[in-house]
């Protein structure tokens, strides 16, 4: 666990440094993968406009001054936390990926998403009501993005800019589909261990309340279902449409890809979930839809 990003970005807003030795920290360097691959790119003058409350595309440091106490007491929790919940995200990750290598970086960020986990390490943003709220949502969401970065560290991350035909935008949804539905199935253990799934006030926790109400689970299977059928005539659509209606508020790749590892372990056991880690995403998902049947 690394909060130097952190440290780094509250001497930027205090005056003390310029915006280049945030830029050029290597947290700010994934986030700027991420943007490159996914969001068409990051400048850091977005940062300084964001920061001076402008619009800029970029989210999360506005009103940084006006939490700088919260933010200053998570950080004092995550440093007396550190080695505990490391070992807690260590346990649950081996509890699905038994012979990855775990050395994995997890820096605290301001701004740009919620978290992220790439190859080369995840980012948490340290600005977050949630965390606020329920410092513990930092050990959960710290499982879900390692998860992150296991899964891209074997299989990759398609580029946005890749997809030509209605082939690769199902591909595409397919790889978020297993990704992510890993990536909220890994911390529902220990979740759900603790007696805590969450509430329907943050989407994060939201995602956990949906997967476990078997009648909203059918309405998003069906959904997610007639998404299915469009996506094999998607080749009119705009970027902007398929990523609205593939990737949108009814969060499909989170509901339902966790809902299919879950039906996984049911009916297969923990070595089948470890083995499907493993597979090719569309493999994945021909293997494993008849699994939500039970939602159909």
């Amino acid at each position: 666990m690394d909060l130097s990003a952190t440290e780094l970005f509250l001497s930027y807003i205090d005056g003390e440094i310029d915006i280049d030795e945030v830029w050029d920290h290597d947290a700010y360097r994934i986030i700027r993968e991420h943007a490159e691959k996914l969001r068409g790119g990051l400048k850091k003058e977005q940062i300084e406009r964001a920061v001076r409350g402008e619009n800029s595309g970029y989210y999360g440091v506005s009103d940084l001054k006006e939490n700088r106490e919260k933010i200053e007491e998570l950080m004092d929790i995550l440093k007396g936390k550190k080695d505990s919940w490391l070992k807690a995200i260590e346990d649950e990750l081996h509890r699905v990926v038994p012979h990855e290598d775990k050395d994995i970086t997890i820096y605290t960020v301001f701004g740009y998403d919620i978290g992220i986990g790439l190859e080369d390490g995840v980012c948490v943003n340290l600005n977050e009501w949630l965390f606020f709220h329920d410092p513990r949502q930092f050990l959960y969401l710290g499982i879900h993005e390692c998860s992150h970065t296991l899964y891209s560290r074997i299989h990759g991350i398609p580029d946005i800019d890749d997809m030509k035909t209605n082939e690769d935008r199902i591909s595409f949804f397919n790889t978020f589909l297993q990704t992510e539905g890993y990536a909220v199935y890994t911390p529902l253990k220990l979740r759900l261990e603790d007696g805590y799934t969450g509430s329907e006030e943050h989407f994060i926790t939201a995602d956990y309340q949906v997967a476990s109400d078997d009648e909203r689970m059918r309405m998003v299977v069906k959904d997610h279902d007639e998404l299915r059928e469009d996506l094999k005539d998607s080749d009119n659509w705009s970027i902007q449409e398929y990523m609205n209606r593939a990737f949108g508020e009814k969060r499909f790749t989170y509901r339902v890809g966790c809902s299919m590892v879950d039906q996984i372990e049911q009916e297969k056991g923990i070595d089948e979930v470890r083995k499907a880690f493993y597979m090719d995403a569309d493999e994945f998902v021909d293997r494993y839809d008849r699994l939500l049947d039970v939602y159909r």
